[in-house]
């Protein structure tokens, strides 16, 4: 993500796009399938635990800067922010476990999943931006979300159909 203001880098958004040639499927179609099918949670956790496997691999090789400026987005859907593994406190065990910091990481939470009781996901947000976890609305203003989020979430990641002005932003170096 960029600052539009003046194109410099704000964070880098951990994504991940499958390679599976015989069935090819954008990540927002496997993502709709698990909510469909009950299993976002476990789709998560798996997105989730390979991303910090990663930055961890990256950081220890030394193939990652490890700058106190530095930020990595990481996507979730509502019931994941429920789920004991990104409870505030294991979540925040597990990110110093890739050697980074919780301020360092910005939790994006999707519109996609219908959530029956905000309560418990504005008490999750809460404990996450306490443990020092950033909060957004994954894709504000695409074709996707709808803008009236109920969740206080901070800022929103925009999606670039949403924002043409930021393809033409030219990040500064990290």
């Amino acid at each position: 993500m960029v600052n539009l203001s003046d194109g410099t880098l704000h964070e880098y958004e951990c994504l991940f796009r499958p390679d599976m040639p015989m069935r090819p499927q954008s990540i927002s179609a496997i993502v709709q399938t698990a909510i469909d099918t009950e299993r976002s949670v476990e789709l998560d956790a798996f997105l989730i635990t390979t991303t910090l496997d990663r930055v961890g691999e990256l950081v220890e090789g030394g193939a990652f800067r490890v700058d106190p400026v530095l930020r990595l987005a990481i996507n979730a859907t509502p019931a994941s922010l429920l789920d004991p593994r990104v409870e505030a406190g294991a979540f925040a065990a597990r990110v110093r476990a890739a050697g980074i910091e919780p301020h360092q990481v910005t939790v994006e939470c999707t519109e996609q999943q219908a959530v029956a009781d905000v309560g418990p996901l504005q008490q999750a947000v809460a404990a996450l931006r306490r443990a020092g976890f950033g909060l957004a609305v994954d894709d504000a203003g695409a074709a996707r979300s709808s803008g009236r989020h109920r969740v206080p979430a901070g800022p929103w990641s925009a999606a670039l159909p949403a924002v043409p002005s930021a393809a033409r932003a030219t990040p500064a170096s990290p």
